[in-house]
């Protein structure tokens, strides 16, 4: 759960491409997992300074509408001897919903509808409901699915640049200015397309997600970002107060069998 929890965080954006430059986006996107990771030391030479940076960084950011791509997953410690890997689809739309569905090696479905954020893990037969505000806090869902503006505010970041088959791709190390649940998060771009991210969480827990079939600013399908309760799973809301005339909440989740 807190796994998950902390990297259901991705979003991007895109610009029109000719064709043969799309072509080496999808290439590089495809790319193994190792030939990407091998771009994230931030020892290059070609870094931006911090303004430059996050200039760009909120470019990038503003005009970003929507995502959906598949992801691999790679979570690791460094108690741990071999990463646990998880795969699914993930799919953002502004302002702020998201869904992140694991498919493999086993199921679990995590929804953010702009105010909730519902967790439905099929193992445990169990769907639990957070107010966004309370579960999150700073990270990157918030900049990435446009609940943060000001990055200067949150952020101290620096980028750099480095190039795979022939594909500039830029990264953005991203260190939190207050207490988060996260040491840093680092992004990486070709063309404005998101190719991966990287996270340190506070308990060292390293978190990768690699993504390939990427779509931005397509139409996503609304009932996507909204929670339907599965028969016979037990419902647990850890919000504060709920509110059972509060429309937000109505128009987030649907029952497979309503009460009459």
């Amino acid at each position: 759960m807190y796994k998950i929890l902390l990297v259901s965080v991705l979003c991007l954006s895109s610009v029109a491409l000719p064709t043969d430059e799309s072509s080496k986006v999808t290439q590089t996107q495809n790319a193994t997992l190792s030939e990407i990771k091998s771009h994230k030391s931030m020892g290059d030479q070609n870094k931006t300074d911090d303004v430059s940076s996050i200039m760009t960084l909120e470019h990038l950011l503003a005009h970003l509408h929507s995502f959906q791509a598949d992801f691999v997953q790679k979570i690791s410690s460094k108690a741990d001897q071999e990463a646990e890997e998880v795969s699914g689809v993930i799919s953002i739309q502004k302002p702020g919903k998201f869904r992140w569905e694991v498919k493999q090696p086993y199921e679990q479905l995590l929804i953010a509808d702009g105010t909730a954020l519902w967790q439905y893990d099929v193992d445990l037969e169990q769907v639990v409901v957070h107010s966004i505000d309370e579960s999150m806090g700073v990270t990157p869902v918030q900049l990435l699915s446009g609940h943060m503006t000001n990055l200067y505010e949150n952020f101290s970041i620096e980028s750099h640049e480095t190039e795979n088959n022939g594909v500039k791709i830029e990264i953005f190390h991203l260190l939190p200015k207050d207490d988060s649940q996260f040491q840093y998060v680092d992004l990486s771009f070709a063309h404005n397309d998101l190719l991966s991210l990287t996270l340190l969480d506070s308990l060292d827990q390293k978190t990768e997600v690699f993504f390939k079939n990427a779509k931005t600013n397509m139409m996503i399908d609304a009932q996507q970002f909204i929670f339907k309760l599965p028969d016979g799973v037990e419902l647990v809301d850890s919000r504060e107060a709920v509110d059972t005339d509060n429309t937000s909440s109505d128009n987030s989740v649907e029952t497979s069998n309503p009460a009459p």
